[in-house]
């Protein structure tokens, strides 16, 4: 069950019941890798490669078997059930990984001053999925289903890792370095897209409908009897129970379709690069600094587009943000930019997953600058640390308008600079070889987010009508993502420990302290608006450690 406002789960299974009920995922990987090098004075070529493969299978099923779970909504006190999901367990996926393979050859070449890396990398990746069966279930009475062996992604790249660093003046003391680098985001065993790539994955195997529960008048108060009174089974609106999300459910037409081209060939793998240039110098002796700039951007972004529906089957509407003085100019602000789908399109879901480019232009990138400082400038003492920030770019607003909800709000999001201060520095008392040593690190809070449930009838004025599908409330963002944070951390950690040798032998006996300040700052916080910023968890108290280390 799930708590609607406050976003809290109860009397469950787990976190995962909020998504899809899960009970079981087993993996088989192999891997196999090797590499040969050949080193002269001035050049250094390796060549190898690594791969692995296996299988996955997962098993889902409802919890108590009944396939059904429930969300609740409490304002003012009274709980009120507004939402079921129902799920077509149990099922389950399985995914065979052919290879996840890399092939390398890199060449390290010095000339005078200029040193430069050269690399190249082919990466192929190639799963399907094993012939599968589905069964009947508590909501899906009498399914019987087999979906014989199946390819699915089939993915070549080739991907270029260069680099370059020049002695500026050819003393040893100053350096330029810049590279170029492109790298594949990870796939593996864990499922490609996840598990709706999966033709049993592909089915509407989890719908929602809202759920009005009828009340009845007991004494001053009036309460319903939270059961869902009305047929599971029936995809369209009956007694308590909206239209289902998607009509199919438990049938046999597949809620998502895959582009081809999105799944195979070359280039169309989801990618990112990064291009780096730094220079570090020497300041005096035992002391450098280095100064760098570095951008990140990522490409071959994909989208899922319900081709049922278009934007103008959609309607906007707007509301007026709660009045709270931690919102932007103390809230009551008006929201628009909001839409709800046509009742007449509601339940009607034929997703068709293919590349963003399909539609658009689609970017983010990442920009950041780090300045940091490694000094040695007596005997026994290191000091080592420095700064970086950044920020991150996004935007697909030229996609976002042409798939389904025509809305545009927070497509184009430019975060805060987020800095991060992080030092450490060590020093040995001669003589009695005593060594202090601390750590020191500030990083930007958490990102808030404010999700505010606003009911149907607070919509319903704007819209002209009741919210499609009978949902009793939608949920709103109140705060442009990217631009309010939590409370910086702030930690020291310390130590002190006391060297002793024995022959070739040498032992440190050591007191930590961790967090030593004892500070409690908030590491996560509730973003539904109900329980805003109330924190989830937060930095773990002073904790004292004594260890003992043996070197020999």
């Amino acid at each position: 069950m799930t708590e609607q406002s406050t976003g809290l789960l109860y009397r469950g299974v787990g976190t995962a019941v909020a998504t899809q009920p899960f009970i079981a995922n087993t993996t088989s990987p192999s891997n196999a890798q090797a590499s040969l090098t050949f080193v002269t004075g001035t050049h250094a070529l390796k060549v190898g490669f690594n791969d692995t493969w296996g299988g996955r299978h997962a098993t889902y099923d409802s919890p108590a078997d009944v396939g059904l779970t429930y969300r609740f909504n409490t304002v003012a006190g009274v709980t009120t059930p507004n939402l079921i999901t129902e799920y077509a367990t149990p099922y389950s996926n399985s995914e065979n990984l052919r290879a996840n393979l890399g092939i390398f050859a890199q060449d390290k070449w010095t000339r005078k001053r200029l040193t430069l890396n050269l690399g190249l990398r082919f990466d192929y990746f190639s799963d399907y999925f094993p012939e599968s069966s589905l069964g009947p279930g508590p909501l899906v009475p009498t399914r019987s289903l087999t979906f014989p062996e199946a390819d699915f992604v089939s993915w070549k790249d080739l991907s270029p890792r260069l680099g370059a660093a020049y002695d500026l003046f050819g003393n040893g003391k100053t350096a330029i370095k810049v590279s170029l680098n492109k790298y594949m985001v990870a796939q593996g065993l864990q499922g490609t897209y996840g598990d709706q790539a999966d033709p049993i994955g592909r089915l509407p195997n989890m719908i929602t409908r809202s759920w009005n529960d009828f009340f009845f008048p007991v004494g001053d108060l009036r309460r319903g009897n939270f059961v869902p009174d009305c047929s599971l089974t029936d995809p369209l609106a009956n007694n308590e129970c909206g239209i289902m999300s998607n009509t199919a459910f438990g049938g046999t037409i597949p809620a998502t379709t895959f582009n081809p081209k999105a799944l195979t060939g070359w280039g169309v793998r989801p990618d990112s690069w990064e291009f780096a240039t730094s220079v570090q110098h020497e300041l005096f002796s035992r002391v450098s600094v280095n100064v760098g700039y570095f951008r990140r951007w990522f490409g071959n972004f994909t989208v899922t587009d319900n081709l049922s529906a278009d934007p103008a089957d959609y309607s906007p509407f707007s509301i007026t943000a709660p009045a709270d003085p931690r919102l932007p100019g103390g809230g009551s602000y008006p929201i628009t930019g909001l839409y709800d789908l046509n009742p007449n399109k509601a339940g009607l879901v034929n997703n068709y997953f293919t590349l963003a480019s399909d539609y658009g232009n689609q970017v983010e990138h990442w920009n950041g600058v780090d300045l940091t400082v490694n000094a040695r400038p007596a005997a026994g003492l290191l000091v080592q640390g420095g700064f970086s920030t950044g920020r991150t770019m996004t935007d697909n607003c030229d996609v976002v308008a042409k798939v389904d909800n025509p809305g545009t709000r927070f497509c184009h999001v430019e975060t805060n600079f987020l800095t991060q201060a992080k030092f450490l520095g060590s020093y040995t008392l001669p003589k009695v070889d005593v060594q202090f040593s601390a750590t020191y690190q500030s990083i930007p809070g958490p990102v808030i987010a404010a999700t505010y449930v606003a009911p149907n009838a607070l919509v319903a004025p704007s819209l002209g009508r009741n919210l499609s599908g009978n949902a009793a409330n939608v949920n709103v963002a109140l705060v442009e993502p990217g631009t309010m944070y939590g409370d910086l951390l702030n930690q020291v950690d310390f130590r002190v420990g006391k060297i002793l040798k024995f022959g070739k032998a040498r032992t440190a006996l050591n007191l930590d302290l961790f967090n030593m300040f004892n500070r409690n700052t908030a590491l996560t916080l509730n973003n539904n608006y109900a329980s805003w910023l109330q924190p989830l968890s937060i930095l773990s108290a002073r904790l004292a450690k004594i260890s003992v280390q043996l070197d020999f």
